[in-house]
């Protein structure tokens, strides 16, 4: 971090320029550059529009920090300074400005009226007894300008990394949201599952039932089976060892759930757009809606890979009567299971 400061004062007030510059040398140990200049830093060559210019040039477009240091009287060039200063200050707040005025000579009615006007202007000033006072205030006011400065770049570049778009960053509270939707949207599906009706049935079972011989069908159920002899119009179950096909998880049920999850995600970023007024508020309900309708649909469809629906209770329920078996044997000649 670099910071500049400017030193105003009259020329013959070299042992209190040379008191602040020390001080603002030994701040480098804890904050990095200060630069200071005073009015002999600059060069003593002819300048192009006069060397009082290129001061307050420097005052007012560099200069973070300007001190004036006033002992006995205010000199015409010092005072053209702060009103430079002020002036800049008043307008954009740049730069800061700190006065010291030598308690030891402070009757000179320009100072006198420059307290005054301060005081006025609701701003304060600083008296000092010695050129220790001097410095140990320059010292501590400098540093406490510094922490100041600190803590709001600090804070700035922790806005600034915030407000960086993450396609990946989502609310927690989205979060939430979103798993909540797909536990209703699977709990909608598993209700409809469960509650098929007997023409759903009939289209799953003829979908899934299988030849076991010539003249008998089976439908194969996690730990059951179901056999029909269609010769004798009969129904039997049975236990079998069969494979658990409840988790009956699918590439393409893998796909729609990681496509779902993806444009969740997406969508969820579609609330920070940065547009406004009311393109911002359509583009954050259109955004609410279509994550919502997704978070739904991803339920339904894990519902439907964990349980599926032609292992439901309905179905078994279904299937447990002759009399429907009957009407499915009618449908579709299956191929063989064996």
């Amino acid at each position: 971090m670099e910071y500049k400061i400017f030193i105003a004062g009259s020329k013959s007030l070299d042992v209190e320029r040379d008191a602040c510059r020390s001080e603002c040398s030994k701040l480098q140990n804890s904050w990095g550059t200060i630069l200071t200049r005073t009015f002999e830093d600059f060069s003593e060559t002819i300048s192009e529009n006069g060397h009082q210019n290129d001061y307050n040039n420097f005052i007012k477009n560099e200069a973070d920090l300007v001190i004036f240091v006033f002992s006995g009287s205010v000199g015409s060039i010092t005072r053209t300074e702060y009103d430079q200063a002020y002036k800049s200050f008043k307008k954009y707040k740049h730069p800061k400005i700190i006065v010291y005025f030598d308690k030891r000579n402070s009757d000179n009615d320009d100072i006198v009226n420059l307290k005054k006007e301060l005081s006025e202007s609701n701003q304060y000033y600083q008296e000092y007894e010695d050129i220790n006072e001097l410095k140990s205030k320059v010292h501590d006011h400098i540093n406490k300008i510094l922490i100041e400065k600190n803590r709001q770049e600090n804070k700035k570049q922790h806005t600034e990394q915030s407000s960086q778009p993450s396609a990946l960053r989502v609310p927690a509270m989205f979060v939430v949201i979103w798993l909540a939707l797909a536990f209703v949207g699977g709990l909608i599906m598993y209700i409809i599952d469960s509650n098929m009706s007997d023409a759903a049935c009939k289209t799953m079972a003829v979908k899934y039932m299988e030849n076991y011989d010539d003249n008998k069908l089976i439908y194969v159920f996690p730990e059951q089976t179901f056999v029909y002899d269609m010769e004798t119009q009969s129904l039997s179950m049975h236990t079998m060892n069969n494979p658990l096909p409840g988790s009956d998880v699918s590439i393409s049920g893998i796909e729609h759930v990681t496509f779902g999850a993806t444009a969740s995600v997406l969508l969820a970023r579609a609330l920070k757009f940065k547009v406004k007024g009311n393109a911002k508020t359509v583009a954050a309900y259109v955004a609410a809606v279509a994550c919502a309708a997704i978070g739904c649909g991803v339920g339904c469809v894990v519902e439907q890979m964990l349980f599926p629906p032609r292992y439901s209770n309905r179905m078994l329920e279904y299937l447990s009567s002759e009399e429907n078996w009957a009407h499915i044997a009618t449908q579709r000649k299956p191929s063989r299971l064996f």
